[in-house]
């Protein structure tokens, strides 16, 4: 129906929920990602507290003490503010004008047909007593990346349900796809799968392994972190001249999209 101009030099997108503490899915999902991406492109976290009260209007206090403690993650992992726009999705009225333009392009009985809004509803409850907003939210997230003309959007694929496997047996064995995921030594975690297959490796002494790799990870991370908790205005700050500066580029959008539209323009 029209065209949105790109932007000539690429645009990075990552958006998260600030519902609950991210988590090492988040951290191989988009976050690890977004940090390599921040370098060589034009980048923006999106912290979607609109999006979040589509499952969580009955504890919307939930979601605003976690727009801090989402910000901080962001700093910990290495996101950092001087090369990625940090920013509230809430305080960006564009975005809920185009999510209002972009819903009358779509259906009902498509949104309830989406495999994965049928999947999240089953999987929380809804039965036929959907939030509207709730059945709306992937039309939002179509115009959140179209805001920012993003043409890039890390995220990582849902792997399949993990389970104990059989003793001896590697393949989805829970303990050696962590140690597959964040074990820099390849050369010991073969060795450990040859050995546990051959027997004589025990469970016991496999499931230390991850622990000890995973603390090794972690332990800057949460230095990061707790360095920076305990300046909370910085952090308000980021996230002010953060938002900013993304009102400019979502409203840009929402004006191209407008124009397009052929919608009444009233003149400044």
């Amino acid at each position: 129906m029209f065209d949105i101009p790109a932007d000539p030099r690429p645009v990075v997108l990552t958006g998260d929920r600030p519902s609950g503490p991210l988590h090492l899915g988040h951290f191989c999902g988009s976050l690890c990602n977004h940090v390599t991406l921040q370098h060589g492109h034009d980048a923006f976290v999106l912290i979607a507290d609109a999006q979040a009260l589509t499952d969580n209007a009955d504890d919307p206090g939930r979601i605003t003490r976690h727009v801090i403690d989402l910000a901080l993650d962001d700093h910990a992992v290495g996101i950092d503010p001087n090369l990625t726009t940090i920013c509230v999705q809430s305080a960006m009225p564009a975005l809920c004008e185009l999510t209002q333009l972009f819903l009358n392009l779509v259906t009902v009985a498509r949104l309830e047909r989406n495999p994965t809004i049928k999947e999240e509803i089953q999987a929380r409850g809804f039965g036929r007593d959907i939030p509207a907003g709730f059945l709306c939210y992937l039309v939002a997230q179509a115009a959140d990346i179209a805001a920012f003309r993003a043409t890039l959007v890390p995220a990582g694929a849902d792997p399949d349900h993990l389970r104990v496997s059989d003793p001896g047996r590697v393949e989805g064995n829970v303990v050696f796809t962590y140690l597959d995921a964040f074990d820099p030594d390849r050369d010991t975690v073969a060795e450990m799968k040859a050995h546990y297959r051959r027997g004589g490796l025990g469970d016991t002494v496999v499931k230390r392994r991850p622990e000890t790799v995973l603390l090794d990870l972690l332990a800057p991370i949460r230095a990061r972190r707790t360095a920076r908790a305990h300046r909370p205005d910085d952090v308000h700050d980021i996230l002010r001249d953060g938002t900013r500066h993304a009102r400019g580029v979502t409203q840009a959008t929402l004006d191209t999209v407008k124009d397009a539209l052929g919608l009444y323009r009233l003149a400044p």
